[in-house]
C-alpha cells in the first residue's frame, strides 16, 4: 500500500492540496457576486431550454410525413419560446445584475449601461411572448408584437436619457478613464 500510495505521487498531491487549502484567500466580494450571478443566471438558461423542449414536446404530436416538420416549424418555434422565454429573461437579467453590483464596488461608469440593458431585458420578454403568439397562430393578428416594439423602442430611449443625466449628475461617483469617458461621447 505504501508503494502505492508513493508510487503514484499521492502523498504529494495531498500535501500540495492541503498547502493549497491553508493558504486559500476568496476573491473580493464584488467578484464573488459576479460569479454567483453568473451561475445562477446560465442555470436559469438551461432550465428555460428544458422547459421550452418540454412545452413543445406536450403541445406538439410528431407528424406522420417527414414534410410535416417543416409544416409545423412555427409552431415548435413558438411553444418554445413561450415555454423558455420566462427564465431566459431572468437568467440574463441576473447575469447583467452580477456584472451592475459588481461595477457599483468598483465604481465604473458601465454600471449604467447594464443597468439600461437590464430594463430592456425584461422588457424583451413582452416582444418574446407576442412573437411566440403569432408564430403559434399567424392569424392571431400583430398588434401585440408591434406595440410591444414600440414600447420597447420608447423604453429604451427613456432608459439611455435617464443614464445620461445621472451619469452628468454623478460624475464624482465614477473612477472613470479617458476610454470610458469616450463611450457616453463626452469630454
Amino acid at each position: 500500500m505504501f508503494m502505492l500510495v508513493k508510487g503514484f505521487g499521492v502523498d504529494k498531491s495531498a500535501k500540495n492540496f492541503y498547502k493549497w487549502v491553508k493558504e486559500y484567500t476568496p476573491p473580493p466580494l464584488q467578484v464573488q457576486i459576479s460569479k454567483f450571478s453568473m451561475i445562477a443566471g446560465v442555470l436559469c438558461i438551461a432550465v428555460s431550454v428544458y422547459l421550452g423542449v418540454v412545452n413543445v414536446t406536450t403541445n406538439i404530436s410528431t407528424p406522420k410525413v417527414p414534410a410535416g416538420w417543416l409544416e409545423i416549424l412555427p409552431q415548435i418555434t413558438g411553444y418554445f419560446l413561450k415555454g423558455s422565454m420566462d427564465l431566459v429573461v431572468v437568467g440574463v437579467c441576473a447575469l447583467l445584475l452580477g456584472k451592475a453590483l459588481q461595477q457599483y464596488f468598483e465604481r465604473d461608469v458601465r454600471l449604467l449601461r447594464n443597468a439600461a440593458l437590464i430594463v430592456l431585458t425584461g422588457w424583451f420578454r413582452q416582444i418574446l411572448d407576442g412573437t411566440s403568439d403569432i408564430l403559434i397562430s399567424p392569424e392571431m393578428g400583430y398588434e401585440k408584437l408591434i406595440f410591444s416594439i414600440i414600447v420597447g423602442v420608447l423604453i429604451g430611449i427613456a432608459s439611455v436619457l435617464i443614464i445620461f443625466v445621472i451619469h452628468r449628475s454623478a460624475k464624482e461617483f465614477f473612477k472613470e478613464n479617458e476610454e470610458k469617458i469616450g463611450e457616453f461621447g463626452e469630454s
